[in-house]
């Protein structure tokens, strides 16, 4: 998995340790406008976690890449001692896989999205912002800005929207609906191979449901998609984790040049009713 995401979370993490610093120690902007920025930093306390949940599902594609060499010839696995068909081990990483990667995904975006997205938006706790609602559906402009919606959409739209439906069909449905698998019978050359009706469902998914389009992806995207999901969910995450740390990056600036406006502002005047 690309480290990007990683390494811009660490880079974040010391910028708001910077703009921490000169917020306390500055005299200049009352409490009240200090407690203002905290607000917004708020991100800087969630990046640990963040990091611990990359490790997690780093852990689980590591596993999902040495499954077919912890096959037996019954195809079956053993887990803490137990022997289990190989089929429910695949259905229950994919699944883990997934369900890391969108938790990191929704928890970064719920964070950013206080300050990226329409005060209506990152205001509504019953529908807090999400990359999916928020950045990529065709509505999304009303809850985001288009400066900030319209580059994630058209650069990693696509891959965003697969994983997302390949997520949501994982969680509840489990992999098959109307007696169409997602998965093909597991064989050792063609472990993680989708069905074509499967990946069928998927892109009209990603289409119809969450209006990502084929045009929306980036270079790279597999050629048989459907040959190896590890290998399309892989492109899809580095896709996720690209645009996850672009969004990151954009707050780290805008915190930086608020910051350094409020000081500028503060060593002008005294009067700070107009600001912020």
């Amino acid at each position: 998995m690309s480290d990007i995401l990683t390494k811009q979370l660490h880079h974040t993490k010391e910028r708001f340790n910077e703009i921490k610093k000169k917020l306390d120690s500055s005299s200049l902007l009352r409490e009240n406008l200090k407690v203002h920025f905290s607000d917004l930093n708020q991100i800087d306390h969630e990046i640990p976690h963040w990091l611990e949940l990359i490790q997690a599902r780093n852990f689980i594609e590591q596993k999902l890449d040495s499954l077919p060499d912890r096959v037996d010839h019954n195809d079956r696995v053993i887990e803490n001692g137990v022997s289990i068909q190989v089929k429910y081990i695949r259905l229950i990483d994919t699944q883990s896989y997934l369900s890391l990667t969108w938790a990191l995904t929704d928890s970064i975006i719920a964070a950013v999205g206080k300050i990226l997205c329409t005060s209506d938006a990152r205001l509504n706790k019953a529908q807090p912002p999400q990359l999916i609602s928020h950045f990529i559906q065709n509505h999304q402009n009303k809850k985001t800005s288009a400066l900030f919606s319209k580059p994630i959409k058209e650069e990693f739209g696509w891959p965003i929207g697969i994983s997302y439906a390949i997520l949501n069909h994982f969680i509840h449905e489990g992999g098959a609906k109307d007696n169409i698998s997602f998965f093909e019978e597991y064989t050792l050359l063609h472990p993680f191979r989708v069905s074509e009706k499967g990946w069928n469902n998927i892109k009209k998914i990603a289409e119809n449901r969450y209006s990502a389009h084929f045009s929306n992806k980036r270079e790279g995207w597999p050629e048989s998609p459907q040959e190896d999901l590890r290998k399309t969910l892989s492109f899809c995450h580095k896709q996720i984790d690209q645009a996850l740390a672009i969004l990151v990056n954009l707050v780290a600036e805008i915190l930086s040049i608020h910051m350094k406006y409020a000081l500028e502002m503060g060593e002008k005047s005294q009067d700070f009713e107009y600001f912020l």
